[in-house]
């Protein structure tokens, strides 16, 4: 016969009970003051009120409680349908920074929810926009290969880094 062992019983029922209820009144005033002015910030017709509340999404995020009332407010499919496709550079760096910090910290419900929503086909447009930008810089005004040198050092690629992934 095998006994339950009673000090792990005390410890699950302790941290299950000090999380707060998603419902609750102090979630539903952080809500109305922090949550519901970035997701209207987002969006707004402005590109600054836009970029200023995707900074402060970003800074939010790692707060638990904030980053499940943010996920109830459906902020991956407004970052999904209207931010990483702004017409403001600025809006789609930090609209991928925050989809980024989101998959991050909620692992991997967040990360299947972007796969499921095709996230993979807007991602590898940003990164032949990136890839054609860069080209341009590259090969442009001081001849050829002129500034390569120089986004290699910003970027902090070295031919070693990718000796290291195979």
């Amino acid at each position: 016969m095998v006994k339950s062992n009673k000090r792990f019983e005390k410890k699950s029922k302790a941290k299950s009970s000090t999380q707060p209820a998603i419902n609750s009144a102090t979630n539903e005033i952080l809500r109305e003051q922090k949550i519901l002015p970035i997701t209207q910030g987002i969006q707004s017709t402005s590109p600054t009120d836009r970029v200023q509340s995707l900074a402060a999404l970003s800074n939010i995020v790692r707060d638990e409680t904030c980053r499940k009332l943010l996920l109830k407010e459906r902020i991956v499919n407004i970052l999904l349908e209207q931010s990483i496709k702004d017409a403001s550079q600025e809006v789609v760096v930090l609209a991928w920074g925050a989809l980024r910090s989101l998959a991050k910290e909620e692992g991997y419900d967040v990360a299947l929810h972007l796969y499921r929503k095709d996230v993979m086909v807007p991602a590898w447009a940003a990164i032949e926009n990136v890839c054609e930008h860069s080209f341009f810089l590259c090969f442009s005004s001081h001849g050829v290969g002129h500034n390569y040198k120089m986004i290699r050092v910003k970027l902090g690629y070295t031919g070693k880094q990718n000796a290291n992934i195979w």
